[in-house]
Formats: structure tokens, C-alpha cells, sequence
């Protein structure tokens, strides 16, 4: 039977850490485990340090921060924007709010590379951006 809504459920592996979207594609759903937090990212990277985690980390950071983007864009939009279907647009809405990565708080690991930025920032002098100050340089 096909739906022509979208549904979230958990899935019957073994696993009871996955979850499953079906969309009104007439396809099975494919099942797909639950999101990853930072700090269980971090951890992962601590157990494993290899190179290879490190590019699986770096595709994550990628992913996620295209993420962050859509994110972006549905606050902009508010609503949903002419041409897209309902079901679509709180299929997608429904999919980001639960991206842990939109709610994180910060690993430890990420407080001390932010507190570095900061660090930098604060001890870097200010570069004006004033037309006046432009053309005198």
C-alpha cells in the first residue's frame, strides 16, 4: 500500500537505535540509524584516531553544515514555498528538527577551538572598514 504521507517509525532490526522515513515514492523505506550527537562523534574519533575516522569526520562536518544551511533557508521561508508539495515541506521540516547537530551543545574539544578563535580575534587589532579610512591606507 502506498502513502502519500510521510511517516516516521522505528525500524525491525535488531538495532533499535535506527529509524525509517517513508515517503509517498511507492518505495520500501530505507532504514537509517539514529542521528549522532557532537560529543558522540568526538568520541568515536577518541577511540578510533586514525586517519581514515578523520575523513569520515570531515564528510560529517560537511554534511552537517549543509544542514545548518537548510536550516537557514526554512527560517527565511517560514512557510511553505509555493510549488512544493505539504507533505514534502514537513517531511523536510520534520528531518531537521531532528539533526542533533542543530541543537548540539558544543564538545569540549569545540569550546577550546572556539575560545582560541575568540583569543585571536580579541588580540588581532580592529581593521576599520570606513570609506575614509580605506582611501587614507
Amino acid at each position: 500500500m502506498r502513502r502519500d504521507f510521510a511517516a516516521n517509525a522505528h525500524c525491525n532490526h535488531a538495532r533499535k537505535d535506527c529509524t525509517f522515513t517513508q515517503y509517498s515514492t511507492g518505495r520500501r523505506a530505507m532504514p537509517h540509524r539514529s542521528p549522532l550527537t557532537a560529543a558522540k562523534l568526538a568520541e568515536v574519533y577518541d577511540q578510533n584516531p586514525s586517519p581514515e575516522v578523520l575523513d569520515l569526520l570531515w564528510e560529517i562536518h560537511r554534511l552537517r553544515a549543509t544542514i545548518l544551511r537548510a536550516d537557514q533557508i526554512r527560517r527565511v521561508l517560514r512557510h511553505c514555498p509555493a510549488g512544493v508539495p505539504n507533505v514534502l515541506w514537513e517531511a523536510f521540516q520534520h528531518e531537521l528538527d531532528a539533526e542533533p547537530c542543530l541543537s548540539d551543545p558544543p564538545t569540549p574539544r569545540q569550546k577550546r577551538i572556539q575560545e582560541h578563535f575568540r583569543a585571536r580575534l580579541e588580540d588581532s587589532p580592529q581593521e576599520s572598514t570606513t570609506p575614509d579610512e580605506a582611501s587614507r591606507r
